[in-house]
């Protein structure tokens, strides 16, 4: 027999006998010691399928093993997200302390998902490791996040149904929310539903027949999304990066105030001040740093390098030295830094009695070293009353932390602040080496910074979100409050 036949004979067998299955997958590796990442599949196929977690152990140790020693290979990772996701499901999540508990299963498995999703061979598991992750991130809260993935995954492979039909629900799911946005969601919907229904095959192989079958009750027949075309280069490019403050899912809404996430009307016991709540206030300016943000960055990324009035030296390594490097790493850090003051609004919002001055993103949600965390008790509060959009929060934090698969993006904000980055427009060149300084490609920075805006951006959206789904809540419980409409500032201010 073959080694696809093995493999194949040994994967059919879980379906039935899970134990059996994942026997004749270590009979297969003491035949193929160079295997792991196969048995390891197997394995992990067996523990998913009977929702045994011995099983998934025995998978994700010798997945971790697989991917120590051929990194190169994107199934061995694949496998090792698929194993280690499920093993943070095995028991529940919806518990927050369960929740607490597999917060750093779920982390490695997003960096494996991320990391097969990078390596393009074989093109299908890239895809599939896309729209698995993609998946995952909705699941945990994350839509806006998991939108920019499902477009990977199709970038990657146009033809990935599964992709395109898991998109389309996202977006029917949030058109049920948002009366303001349903129009335009649901004819989105229909754009990708239709990929969908022609590449119905590509469903069926990657989630087999009976989960593809949902995908019939999703609209195909909804006109062109009524979204407003861009009439300058800016807003195409906010548009195409899908960069605008808005709760419509891609593109910018119609109208000239197109960033128009707000928060809606808040309540309050009768006993509290007649004064709009600070709460107002810290929302502006969040939104007005990051349109601040955005259009420096648009700036720089499309304005070509020019002399200012100072004189630099060469330091021969093809570095940029002026008004562009600059604004571009102006731009990184003050989208980054956006996330502390999110953390310091939802401490505010939440009652969390904290120094604002000691709230940051990646530690406000819960107290204690690793291992031992524990939720803040409101924190935990709003979690159990079942907040997805603060359980965004958390698990975006814990992607950002040292080893997160976003670890990245606040290790170049630290640069940018405390010691620094060189941008090069050419191939590094050989300069002295130094601790204090760090050296980029100017094409990879500005990527890299667009993607700062998203996750800052996600961040915002999921923030103001928290506070929607918290006061529609207070609003049909019992008890005494007032309802306070915020009037908007522009006309106020008699402004157009």
């Amino acid at each position: 027999m073959t080694l696809q036949q093995d493999l194949r004979d040994a994967m059919e067998t879980t379906r039935s006998d899970p134990q059996r299955g994942a026997q004749l997958a270590r009979d297969f590796l003491k035949q193929y010691p160079d295997q792991k990442g196969a048995a390891g599949g197997v394995i992990a196929q067996a523990g998913m399928d009977h929702h045994d977690e011995d099983l998934l152990h025995e998978a994700v140790t010798l997945l971790r093993e697989a991917t120590t020693e051929h990194p190169e290979h994107n199934n061995g990772w694949y496998n090792l997200g698929n194993a280690l996701q499920a093993l943070s499901e095995v028991n529940g999540t919806k518990d927050p302390e369960k929740y607490l508990a597999t917060i750093d299963q779920r982390r490695e498995s997003r960096i494996a998902f991320i990391t097969a999703g990078n390596i393009s061979e074989p093109r299908t598991i890239a895809t599939q490791a896309l729209t698995n992750l993609a998946n995952f991130l909705d699941h945990s809260g994350r839509w806006v996040e998991a939108i920019t993935v499902y477009k990977q995954a199709l970038s990657v492979e146009r033809t990935n149904g599964a992709a395109a039909g898991n998109l389309a629900v996202l977006l029917v799911v949030r058109a049920r929310f948002r009366p303001r946005q349903r129009e335009q969601l649901v004819a989105l919907a229909s754009h990708y539903a239709r990929i969908e229904r022609d590449n119905r095959d590509k469903s069926i192989a990657y989630m087999g027949a009976q989960a593809a079958a949902r995908f019939d009750r999703l609209p195909i027949d909804r006109p062109k999304s009524p979204v407003t075309e861009p009439s300058d280069s800016y807003s195409r490019w906010v548009a195409d990066n899908d960069l605008a403050l808005s709760l419509a899912a891609q593109g910018i809404p119609s109208g000239p105030r197109w960033d128009d996430l707000q928060i809606g009307s808040i309540s309050e016991p009768v006993e509290a001040p007649h004064a709009v709540p600070a709460l107002f206030a810290m929302a502006n300016v969040l939104k007005q740093d990051f349109l601040f943000a955005r259009r420096l960055a648009y700036d720089a990324i499309h304005t070509a390098h020019a002399a200012d009035s100072a004189k630099y030296a060469d330091t021969l390594d093809y570095a940029l030295y002026g008004r562009l490097p600059a604004a571009l790493t102006l731009a990184q850090r003050a989208a980054l830094d956006l996330l502390d003051r999110i953390a310091v609004m939802c401490n505010d919002y939440l009652k969390t009695p904290l120094d604002p001055k000691k709230v940051g993103f990646r530690t406000y949600w819960t107290t204690g070293a690793s291992g031992k965390r524990r939720w803040r008790s409101e924190v935990r509060e709003e979690l159990v009353a079942g907040n997805r959009n603060l359980m965004a929060l958390v698990d975006l934090a814990a992607d950002l932390e040292n080893g997160g698969y976003l670890s990245s993006y606040p290790e170049l904000r630290h640069t940018g602040t405390h010691r620094f980055m060189v941008l090069h427009d050419e191939t590094i060149g050989t300069s002295a080496s130094s601790k204090a300084v760090d050296h980029m490609q100017i094409t990879d920075y500005q990527r890299e910074l667009v993607t700062t805006l998203k996750i800052s951006r996600a961040a915002l959206l999921y923030a103001i979100e928290l506070v929607n789904e918290r006061e529609h809540r207070e609003s049909h419980t019992d008890g005494y409050r007032v309802h306070l409409d915020v009037p908007d500032h522009h006309d106020i201010r008699g402004m157009p």
